[in-house]
């Protein structure tokens, strides 16, 4: 009803919610009432199929939500009334058979348990024990520089052989930045070297273009010269048909003259009106081709200025041409190449500009075969490298792994010193307080007859007890009956130490086996000492008749 009922077998062979489960019911449900030492009363209603109880006040008001939830463990109102939580519940005030069940097979381990409660506080924990577990998971998890075949053992041996074959990998990483600086050496003055190609074989179209020009030039400069020619052989002609005339009329006219002289006939006349028109036409030729011949002189001095003025702009196209030239040039090549370089080569004939172009081949055909070699190198370089990034990603995994391992030490090791700081408070404030009540408790279930007792820190927590002679002897001296009543009363007071509330006390069949003295003792010791209500649930009479003989007042409840 405080705590819930568990569907985890916890080790069980079956939950606890399924032990408790009625067979032939589906109802499965309690309500139970309540009332803390400052007279508070709560009611809670569980139905065990649901995971949250319901809690009221006295008022009957619904008050669940005004406590915490834990996701794991529900409802926290007991544990925040209280202060107990279930495990600590289940080791103080509630006391089942099988927990109170001594013979000589367990006396040992209910002596160790009074050894856990009065050094640490808990039955259940045992201060060397812990430390000792601790120290094994420890070693088993991680392991330490000592030890062979643990976790941190294998990632260092795993570590030390990558971290070697690094080593040996790194020498293929040098040849590798070797190689690439030689390869971008080679690429840069490739690319250099193409560049002044480019340059060399652009400047080289440029000059044969410029020749073409100068061959249109050279061709005008030609075609004047031949009419120069042409108009100096028309005017040495014209001279000569000039004389040729004269040479030609004056003895015509002479010979006419003669004939008219010395022959006046009326033959003579005829002759003579027949040769005149002869010489007229023949006279008219002669005209006719002296205006040709000038005609002709004019058409080459007309074709002479045309072709002058065509030479001279075609002189201005190349001169213009020339220097654009040089200027697309620069404008071209200035981004890859240096100016002195350009001015350089621009200065070049063509005949050098053509040889250049050759060398220039020639050193690129053998930086690309030298590329090539480089790229051949750098290939078979590959694997190697392709390890190496292999094994440094590896040795990264190994090292975090390592990292891991190594705060997973810290932690054990800041666990084991919290736990020995702890382990020191309870030495120095509640171990004190259980010997103490471990000294009440053995004067009284031994009638005065052992009086002191104490922790033997150095040997296993032992406890020590000092017998009637003075002399201390260890706690298992004692008889199988004493020790159980010491047991199961300081188990009971130890409720007190953790929380302020007056735990009810739950003995399930708790007394089964103790003999009628020991059970008397034992009803006695509690109905003296503790004024905590006590349920003692049982199937024999044995208890009642006990505590009638003892005289002490009981509510019998029959189930």
């Amino acid at each position: 009803m405080f705590y819930g009922v568990s569907k985890n077998k916890n080790g069980k062979p079956i939950s606890d919610f399924e032990k408790y489960t009625p067979w032939n019911s589906e109802e499965f449900s309690g309500k139970i009432e309540y009332e803390l030492d400052d007279k508070s009363l709560y009611e809670v209603y569980r139905e065990f199929k649901k995971k949250s109880p319901v809690v009221y006040d006295e008022k009957k008001e619904d008050i669940t939500k005004e406590f915490s939830v834990d996701k794991s463990k529900e409802n926290q109102f007991f544990v925040e009334q209280t202060g107990i939580i279930e495990e600590n519940f289940f080791a103080t005030s509630a006391v089942s058979q099988e927990e109170t069940k001594l013979d000589k097979n367990l006396k040992n381990s209910i002596i160790q348990k009074l050894s856990n409660m009065v050094s640490t506080g808990n039955e259940n924990i045992s201060y060397k024990k812990t430390i000792d577990k601790l120290n094994k998971k420890q070693l088993e998890e991680i392991g330490n520089d000592r030890s062979s075949g643990r976790p941190i053992n294998i990632i260092d041996s795993q570590i030390k052989k990558l971290e070697a074959e690094k080593e040996k990998l790194s020498i293929y990483e040098e040849q590798k930045y070797n190689i690439n600086q030689n390869k971008d050496i080679i690429e840069g003055d490739l690319n250099e070297d193409i560049n002044i190609l480019n340059l060399l074989r652009a400047q080289k179209e440029e000059l044969e273009k410029t020749e073409i020009k100068k061959a249109k030039i050279k061709y005008l400069e030609t075609e004047i010269q031949d009419i120069n020619n042409k108009i100096k052989d028309n005017e040495k002609a014209k001279g000569k048909h000039s004389k040729r005339n004269i040479n030609i009329i004056l003895p015509v006219l002479l010979a006419i003259i003669i004939i008219i002289a010395t022959i006046i006939t009326k033959k003579a006349l005829i002759l003579l009106l027949e040769i005149i028109p002869v010489i007229y036409v023949f006279l008219s030729i002669l005209n006719l081709k002296k205006k040709d011949q000038l005609k002709q002189v004019k058409i080459l001095h007309d074709s002479l200025q045309t072709k002058e003025k065509e030479l001279e702009k075609e002189r201005e196209k190349v001169q213009e041409y020339i220097s654009k030239r040089e200027e697309k040039i620069y404008n071209e090549f200035s981004s890859n190449i240096d100016q002195e370089t350009i001015k350089e080569i621009l200065s070049l004939k063509y005949e050098k500009i053509v040889e250049y172009i050759s060398e220039k081949e020639r050193e690129i055909a053998n930086y690309k075969i030298g590329k090539k070699e480089v790229e051949i190198e750098n290939e078979a370089l590959e694997e190697n490298l392709e390890r190496l990034i292999e094994v440094e990603e590896k040795l990264t995994s190994l090292k975090k792994q390592r990292l891991e391992l190594a705060n997973l030490n810290k932690i054990y090791e800041i666990v084991k010193e919290e736990i020995e700081h702890s382990y020191e408070d309870i030495k120095d404030n509640i171990t004190p307080d259980f010997i103490e009540e471990l000294k009440n408790i053995l004067k009284k279930v031994t009638n005065n007859k052992y009086n002191n007792i104490y922790l033997e820190h150095n040997n296993n927590n032992q406890i020590m007890i000092e017998t009637e002679n003075g002399k201390y002897v260890e706690v298992e001296k004692l008889s199988t009956g004493t020790i159980d009543l010491i047991y199961l009363a300081l188990r009971i007071s130890a409720s007190n130490e953790i929380t302020k509330e007056k735990m009810p006390i739950l003995l399930d069949e708790s007394f089964a086996y103790y003999d009628e003295p020991r059970l008397k003792e034992i009803l006695k010791y509690l109905n003296d000492n503790y004024d905590n209500q006590i349920f003692i649930l049982t199937c024999s009479n044995r208890e009642k008749d006990a505590l009638n003989e003892l005289n002490i007042e009981y509510n019998q409840i029959l189930l």
